[in-house]
């Protein structure tokens, strides 16, 4: 059982991890173990990430506001008959969100179908060691990508996707989401921020899917 104190200081951690490309999740193991809990509390860590998601809905709510109307007015056209791919490079806001679904789907396949393995992971410090270096690597190849306009790329749905499963992958914990996901967007030639914000956005459905299963699996426990 999770005391008052050590649920302020993983909240802390949480807030403090979250954003950077460190691993909140990598960081909040080794926590666990510095206060002795025999199990990590994986329930109580996805729970953590409620208040991330939150802040994130809010902080792009503008442009979450702007991909939901231009999805809107993406689907009615196609309805009527026109191209998908006329409407992306028309509709910025219903590109983004075909670029979010196409990324969710490696993270949702590997993040349930390995979900009882991943948690296995959480018992271990040394595995976490281990990420943490090797997510450190993963931004240090960033250094050596030049940052000139003409060699950016735009967001393509293979990119969409192979930045979708480096989140799936980054479930491991030590692994930084944001780390990998920023990192293997950037190496594919996308714009620094771009590759931030479909970071940020791919967090909103793989942060939410993972609460409810975890919320489901607790009310099943009960």
């Amino acid at each position: 059982m999770i005391s008052n104190f050590e649920a302020v200081i993983l909240g802390i951690i949480q807030g403090l991890t979250e954003y950077l490309p460190v691993s909140s999740s990598g960081h909040l193991v080794i926590t666990h173990h510095l206060f002795g809990m025999k199990e990590p509390a994986i329930f109580f860590d996805v729970i953590l990430h409620l208040g991330t998601l939150l802040v994130v809905i809010w902080y792009y709510r503008a442009d979450i506001k702007a991909a939901l109307t231009d999805t809107y007015k993406g689907a009615a056209q196609i309805l009527k008959g026109e191209r998908p791919s006329e409407i992306m490079d028309r509709l910025p806001g219903f590109r983004m969100a075909i670029f979010v679904i196409l990324g969710s789907i490696p993270t949702g396949i590997i993040g349930i179908g390995f979900r009882h393995q991943f948690e296995e992971m959480f018992a271990s410090t040394q595995l976490v060691g281990v990420m943490l270096v090797i997510t450190g690597l993963l931004l240090f190849t960033t250094r050596f990508v030049t940052d000139k306009k003409e060699n950016e790329k735009r967001i393509t749905w293979w990119i969409a996707l192979a930045v979708g499963l480096a989140q799936g992958l980054a479930i491991t914990p030590g692994i930084s989401r944001s780390g990998a996901t920023i990192a293997v967007a950037i190496l594919l030639g996308v714009e620094r921020e771009m590759a931030a914000r479909l970071s940020f956005f791919l967090l909103i459905p793989a942060l939410t899917g993972a609460i409810l299963i975890s919320l489901n699996h607790a009310s099943m426990d009960v």
